[in-house]
């Protein structure tokens, strides 16, 4: 009998392998026109990363991952927790320059979060999340009030302490005017998980705020996850791409199919990278729910948003997506600027998926949804 986790991981590894085809010359000429970005219009991208001043500097100081390596005139270089480096381009810290990069894409809104990827909450102890959040959430607060229309903040807080995460929620939609919080995937593979987090989904859930899941390690603190970092010689590049897509499809898993929103019916919930492996999930729900007597797993999972940052370049992978989870629940995210704006605008305005559902996922999805949230910010 298999586990969960090796149930999901022969998921995510049949749908790798599904979704890296080639399209032949016939299929590529019979595809529609890129569509254009757009020059009128609200388009909200419901992914981007930012780092603070305040937060970069912290990691300037620290010694140890995830830390700042080396800094260029164009570039910041961070290792994080895993080991891994990422880039930084100066112009997406500089909020000015951002803005101006964000408008030359077409994007009129853009919601601001911190990239999970790094693996804060995996790294700091709980005092030192405690000052890294703060000062994060502070910083974001003013961006968004320095230009509400441009920008929507995600608070971020650390799975390590739920008391103050639950406080900090509470703090970031009620006084700083922010739309809600981001957690890492990590810290709701299992109900057990979730369950020690429940403080803060119920203080989300009394501000009607949203929640963003992005992929990403979480505190060792919580039951029964256990972040370990591959081998330099084991391709590691690799297996944290795996590891991200089975990651965000057993917290779709968790959030879907345990019970544990009944008691949060006011959160709204959105996994990134259109939910790594839960298309395939989806794929295998629709196949097997009615012979197997599972219920209604697929409507389930069909209640949670998912987003195309990152992987929405590539075309076919939101064509599976909409052909497996619908349409009504996909919104347009870029990742910026880890991915190209243009990147993933192109990759599913070229897509074959029908002209309506693309533009529910480029134009109408996301402006629906943000104006469903937007109400409950504070002034």
């Amino acid at each position: 009998m298999y586990s969960r986790r090796g149930f999901i991981k022969s998921v995510v590894a049949a749908g790798t392998a599904a979704a890296v085809f080639e399209l032949t010359r016939e299929a590529k000429a019979a595809l529609p026109a890129v569509t254009q970005l757009p020059t009128k219009g609200a388009v909200v991208d419901w992914s981007s990363y930012w780092i603070s001043p305040r937060t970069l500097a912290i990691l300037r100081s620290r010694t140890s991952a995830p830390r700042v390596v080396s800094e260029t005139a164009d570039a910041v270089v961070i290792e994080t927790a895993s080991g891994l480096r990422q880039f930084y381009p100066t112009a997406s810290l500089d909020i000015e320059k951002r803005s101006r990069a964000v408008a030359n894409a077409g994007i009129s809104r853009q919601v601001l979060t911190f990239p999970s990827s790094l693996g804060i909450d995996a790294a700091l102890s709980p005092s030192e999340a405690r000052e890294f959040w703060t000062a994060y959430n502070d910083d974001l607060s003013a961006v968004v009030k320095s230009n509400p229309s441009r920008w929507t903040g995600l608070a971020g807080v650390t799975t390590a302490d739920p008391a103050w995460s639950a406080t900090e929620v509470e703090r970031a939609v009620g006084k700083l005017g922010l739309l809600g919080v981001s957690l890492s995937s990590a810290a709701l593979e299992t109900l057990a998980g979730a369950e020690k987090l429940r403080p803060v989904f119920a203080a989300a859930d009394k501000w009607r705020a949203h929640v963003n899941v992005q992929a990403g390690h979480a505190s060792g603190a919580l039951p029964g996850y256990t972040a370990v970092a591959p081998r330099e010689d084991d391709a590691p590049e690799l297996r944290s791409l795996f590891d991200a897509g089975e990651s965000l499809a057993l917290a779709a898993i968790t959030l879907a199919h345990t019970g544990f929103l009944d008691s949060f019916p006011a959160v709204t919930i959105q996994l990134s990278q259109l939910g790594g492996g839960t298309p395939l999930l989806a794929s295998l729900l629709a196949l097997y729910d009615s012979r197997d007597n599972l219920g209604d797993g697929l409507g389930q999972l069909r209640k949670l948003y998912y987003d195309t940052a990152e992987v929405g370049g590539s075309g076919h992978i939101p064509e599976f997506a909409v052909a497996t989870l619908g349409s009504e629940r996909l919104l347009f995210g870029s990742g910026y600027p880890e991915t190209p704006i243009r990147e993933v605008w192109d990759g599913v305005g070229k897509s074959s998926i029908p002209e309506p559902d693309k533009r529910g996922i480029l134009f109408a999805n996301g402006v629906t949804l943000i104006a469903s949230k937007t109400a409950t910010l504070a002034g």
